[in-house]
């Protein structure tokens, strides 16, 4: 089970590679996390800034 895009979704269900069980057209609040034990490496730390910054627009 997991959240899908519209344009992933629909193909996907019309070529019977899911089943689609809900649509919400609601705006949905998202929020980005990561383990705090892999808070140091630098990868993450690179993509965490660059959310953060995101974000901020």
């Amino acid at each position: 089970m997991g959240l899908l895009h519209a344009a992933t979704a629909e193909p996907a269900a019309a070529n019977g590679e899911v089943a689609l069980l809900a649509e919400i057209e609601k705006p949905v609040r998202v929020l980005f996390a990561y383990r705090a034990d892999r808070q140091q490496m630098p990868l993450l730390a690179q993509v965490a800034a660059l959310v953060q910054t995101l974000a901020d627009q």
